[in-house]
Formats: C-alpha cells, structure tokens, sequence
C-alpha cells in the first residue's frame, strides 16, 4: 500500500512540474537585466555535427543540450553608464541607453583596446544595443549606432510577429582610422517548450535572430583597408526566470558554434597550448618545437603550420619562419599557438667530396669568408688555424685520413669534415693529372665514369683502398663515357686509375 501511494504522489507531481513547464511564457522588460545585476555563465564550443541541431523547433517542443561541456566561465555585470568613463557619457546619454556591460581588454591588429563596453536601453516596449565604446591606444572611441539595434520587442510571447532593425556605425579619425558597421538584424519567435542544460530544466521561449553584418576598418598607418561580410544565426531560449538566455547558441557561415547559458561556480581547467618563446638559430641549424598541451580532455589532434599532424616537428627553415599549431581535444575544443623562429645568417665551409691525392701533391683550402675562428683538424687532432690550409703526405703517409674544419662567427658554430686518401701514383708526371666523376658512388653492377674530353685508348687499374694487385673489370667505352661492370667486386672501397695517352685520371668508389 505505502508503494502505491508513493507512485501515485510521485506521478501527480511530475504532472504538476509538466504543467508549470508548459504554461504560456510572457517576457517583459521586467524580465531584462537590470543596473547592479550580476550572473555567472558557461561558455562552451562544440562542432556542428556533435550536438541536436538548434534550427530543430516547435512549439511544447523538447531541446536536449543537458551534456554540453563548459569551456570557460565570466561573471556577467550590469551597470548605469554613469558608471563608464566621462567621455562614453557624453555619446550614450540617458536618452540613448541605461544600461551597459563592461567586456575585457583586448587587442585589435595590434592596437590594445581597454574600458570596452557594451550599451543598452530597456524600455516597456523594447530592448535594444545602442553601441559600444572603447578606449583604442589610449583615446576614446565611442561607437553608437544610427538606429539601435532592436533585440526583443516587448511583451514578447509565442504569437509575437517578427520584427527587425537596421543599425549603422561610422567613425573617422583623420590621419588614423576609419570604421564603418553596418548590421541587419531580424527576429521572431519560433518555439516553446522545454529545454534542459547543465544547469536545468526550463520552460522556454525560443528567438531566432538572422543577422548580416559587414564591418569596414581602414587604418592609415598601414595603408589598408578590407571589408568583412559575417552572416549570423542566434538562437535565444529565453525564460522569465533568468535576466539573460537560458541558452544561447550562434553560428557563423554554419560552421561554428558559440555556447553560452546560466551555470553554477564548476572547476574549468581550458585547454592551452604552448609553443614556448621565439627562437634564435644559426643558418643549417635544426630545431625541434614541441606543442606542450594541458586542459581539455585528452586525446589531442594536432595540426601544424607545416601540415604535421604529430606533437612535435623538426624544422631547419633558411628564412626566419613563424610557425603555428591548432590543437582539438576529444571534446572538439579548439586552441592555438605560435612561435617565431628567427635564423640568423651564417655563411657554412663546404669542403667539397672526399677526395684522392697522389703522394707527393698537396690539397689547399683557402676559405673567402671572414669568421671569427677557424680551425682544421686531421684525425680529431688540431693541425692549423686561420682561412688557409694545405693538407700533404708530411707526417700522415699513404693513407686515409679524415680533415675536419670548425668555424664561428658570433654565437653560430659550424663543422664540415671531408675523407682524404694519399696514394701511390705511380710514375704519374704532374702535367697529366685529370679530373673525371664517379657515378653511381656507392655503385652497385656497373660505375659510369665521365670525363670532359673523349677516352682514346684507356688503360683501366682498379686497386683496393691499401694499393694491393690491380682487379681486372670489364669495361665499355662510348665518347666521353667509360663504363665499368663492378658487380664481381666485393664490398669495399677501391681506387680508379685510367691511363689514357698523357694523362692520369684518378678516383675513388664504393662497392656496396
């Protein structure tokens, strides 16, 4: 018996609540903030495909957005424009609002803004924005619109016609600045019913605001001006119980959602990323940026200027680069940063190829560019500073060593090191040393050798890098192109000797 009557109090008191819910909804000015009115909302951003869709509507219609996620929160505030400073009252008198909300500093392509507010006027018949005012790099900017534009018209219910306005913004500052604002804006009244966030269950009058609006900003200190087109959809679920919108939802171009509604005091941690501060390095330099990310709700995607899509990337850019990442976490909210990496000029030593030298000849080097320090090292061991350095057989041998040389300019160090390998050739006269070039080095069946003059009657040697017995290889010869088949040869490093008249070409070549 006690379980019957408790299912049946339980029932009258939904149909009770239901019917408290679904009463006719009137929203009057009475209903609108007043001056000294404060109220904590929620943000929250969330991709279009991921939520009910809010063009969804009807009258004792049901909205369910009770699993948004707050992304940040703010303490709406109310004041009188007595309240703002002196030079916003001179424009926004009591005749033209009565109502303001302070906004956050900002910044503007590049110009701070401060003491920026928004202006009201509540009457019995409407409520309307007048304008907004803000102090741009120090001087007061005023911005009232022609005809203010209209957001509800009073008493507002679910047989309200639709209404609009057109409201325009122009402001000339010679030698500065010039912004222009046009915005059309049209409402009605398409729905009404219940509606239940985070914070609650609401019985709701829904608004629909289109609105066009196209901003024009010309800044005579950059000599540039482009004019932006936004089409907007706001959507307001309104209650006579709340000040502002229950809910708020409002997308640009379709694409993008901005949230707002009523919350209660919740532990936010935002998402953040950080790239760091901008870097210095030297040209040939490499750096690695890592996107060091907290809040939000992991997993994170990321999304690199460079379009890499891992938390870290390595770059070694010739210019000075500014690169940026776009980090969504699992809940679809978005956050970004950047970082500068400036490359100072630093002029690198190439040392060229590694190189064969006959015994009893020398390799120079003489390197144009100033530098603060130069130093040449064979085998890890110091052997000469300065622009100039000649490397021989002098206390090395037949052999192969390695020359490294090290340079600095400023606070940018850099290396270069090249295989260097003496040898005997034989009884070669210095008047017929040639050049020629290896290809493909590592070979692997066959090494082209090209010369710059014809091939008349080539002999072919080909000896191990310590200068054992000559290996025979087949070869072909077509013009200036001699080609060995090297795919007998074992792995190693050989030496190429070609006798042709009075000349001695010589090379070296890797078989892998």
């Amino acid at each position: 018996m006690k379980t019957t009557l408790r299912t049946i109090t339980l029932i009258m008191l939904f149909t009770m609540i239901m019917g408290t819910l679904n009463a006719q909804i009137i929203i009057t000015s009475d209903n609108m903030p007043g001056q000294g009115d404060t109220i904590r909302v929620s943000q929250a951003s969330v991709p279009v495909f991921e939520m009910q869709d809010p063009e969804l509507t009807g009258f004792d219609y049901l909205w369910d957005y009770s699993s948004l996620k707050p992304d940040s929160q703010e303490v709406l505030q109310f004041v009188s424009p007595t309240q703002t400073p002196i030079l916003y009252q001179f424009t926004f008198t009591p005749a033209v609002a009565n109502l303001a909300t302070p906004i956050e500093g900002f910044d503007f392509v590049d110009l701070q803004v401060t003491d920026a507010y928004v202006f009201y006027k509540n009457t019995n018949s409407e409520f309307v924005r007048a304008g907004y005012a803000a102090t741009v790099m120090g001087l007061p900017l005023p911005l009232k619109y022609s005809q203010p534009e209209k957001i509800y018209t009073f008493p507002l219910s679910a047989s309200s016609l639709p209404d609009s306005s057109l409201s325009e913004i122009t402001v000339q500052y010679p030698s500065f600045a010039y912004f222009n604002q046009v915005r059309k804006r049209v409402n009605h009244v398409d729905g009404s019913g219940t509606l239940i966030t985070p914070y609650g269950i609401f019985n709701t009058l829904r608004v629909k605001s289109v609105i066009y609006e196209r901003d024009s900003l010309y800044l005579d200190s950059l000599q540039t001006g482009v004019p932006i087109i936004r089409n907007i959809i706001e959507y307001q679920w309104l209650s006579p119980d709340f000040i502002v919108p229950v809910l708020t939802i409002t997308q640009e171009d379709g694409f993008s959602n901005t949230i707002q509604y009523p919350d209660s005091v919740r532990n936010i941690v935002p998402l953040v990323v950080e790239l760091g501060d901008d870097i210095d390095i030297c040209n040939g330099e490499s750096v690695t940026l890592t996107a060091q990310v907290s809040g939000g709700e992991p997993p994170y995607s990321f999304l690199w200027s460079t379009f890499d899509t891992t938390q870290s990337i390595t770059v070694m850019p010739d210019l000075s680069t500014e690169y940026s990442v776009l980090v969504m976490d699992n809940t679809g909210n978005i956050t970004s940063d950047a970082v500068y990496v400036n490359v100072i000029p630093f002029v690198l030593i190439e040392l060229g190829n590694d190189t064969l030298v006959c015994a009893g000849h020398n390799l120079n080097f003489l390197i144009s560019q100033s530098y603060d320090h130069i130093y040449w090292f064979i085998d890890n061991e110091l052997a000469g500073t300065g622009q100039s350095f000649t490397i021989d057989t002098t206390g090395i041998g037949i052999k192969t060593v390695t020359l490294k040389v090290e340079f600095q300019q400023g606070e940018c160090i850099g290396n270069d090191q090249v295989e260097v390998t003496f040898h005997l050739c034989e009884s070669i006269d210095e008047q017929g040393l040639g050049q020629i070039s290896l290809s493909p080095n590592p070979a692997n069946e066959a090494l082209m050798v090209e010369n710059k003059l014809p091939f008349i009657n080539p002999k072919v040697s080909i000896k191990s890098l310590l200068g054992s017995e000559s290996i025979n290889c087949p070869y072909s010869i077509s013009q200036n192109r001699l080609t060995l088949s090297t795919k007998e040869l074992k792995k190693g490093i050989y030496i190429l000797v070609i006798h042709d008249q009075a000349t001695v070409y010589t090379g070296k070549f890797i078989k892998r």
